[in-house]
């Protein structure tokens, strides 16, 4: 069904077909109208007939996310004729309006719209707007909004920019464990672990080694993981300069005198 739409959009808007009192009516201009073989490529070709300003609002939309905030759009963009514009593109079934958190919010009218237009972005530009939306949304979004943090390292990480995005992933993880998402936290310290790693690689400051390994291993034990928390509770001891022991032997030979 939205292939048949967009592709009757698409036809409007090549002017190959008319509204004439309610009905469609084809005009000279069909004979010339090629239809599209798949639902990506009537997207691009909407995308395409749009003027430079209207392509640029939903390059950078599709960059921040399925939906938007307006202040974050308007921090990157501007804010002259942003209104008119974004009016224009929910007139063309791009965009449509949001209430999934505070604020003025939008979306796009299908998650297509947003992938052909996020595809069709050069990388290194692409890098450069989840920078540009990464430093909008710390000025523009309020520091107590949920998942902010985790959508902050999600842009710093796309925008190679690993040491901005490990330090937000160590906050999403902090927010999430308070909120007792264990699974959600589990998942933003490891990648911070793993950006991390990928920065320092066997150097770093061995506190904040242990301290994301503790994380990792309170995570694991709140979901049940008993095993996986204490490997991730002696990495973190080891991280400090402490020997624990792994094999059962050394273990048992360790307890007693604990005992």
């Amino acid at each position: 069904p939205f292939y048949v739409e967009e592709v009757v959009r698409a036809l409007l808007d090549a002017e190959a077909v008319e509204l004439h009192e309610g009905r469609f009516r084809a005009t000279e201009r069909i004979h010339a109208f090629v239809v599209p073989g798949t639902i990506q490529e009537v997207v691009t070709a909407r995308l395409d007939r749009l003027d430079t300003e209207k392509r640029r609002i939903l390059q950078i939309a599709s960059v921040i996310g399925g939906s938007f905030h307006r202040d974050v759009l308007e921090e990157i963009h501007g804010e002259a004729q942003l209104d008119a514009r974004i009016a224009e593109l929910q007139q063309g079934a791009f965009l449509e309006a949001s209430d999934r958190s505070a604020g003025v919010e939008y979306g796009f009218k299908h998650p297509l719209i947003q992938e052909v237009t996020y595809d069709g972005i050069l990388q290194a530009r692409r890098e450069e707007l989840h920078r540009e939306v990464a430093l909008a949304m710390e000025r523009r979004l309020p520091a107590d909004l949920a998942g902010r943090e985790g959508m902050l390292a999600y842009h710093w990480s796309l925008g190679r920019d690993a040491e901005r995005a490990e330090d937000h992933l160590f906050r999403a993880g902090d927010e999430a464990a308070r909120a007792a998402g264990s699974s959600e936290a589990l998942h933003f310290f490891r990648e911070a672990s793993r950006l991390y790693f990928d920065l320092h690689g066997e150097g770093g400051d061995p506190v904040k080694k242990a301290r994301l390994q503790r994380s990792i291993a309170s995570a694991l034990y709140y979901r049940g993981q008993l095993v996986d928390a204490v490997e991730a509770f002696s990495d973190a001891m080891e991280s400090l300069g402490e020997r624990v022991p792994r094999r059962q032997p050394a273990m048992a030979l360790r307890f007693v005198p604990n005992l």
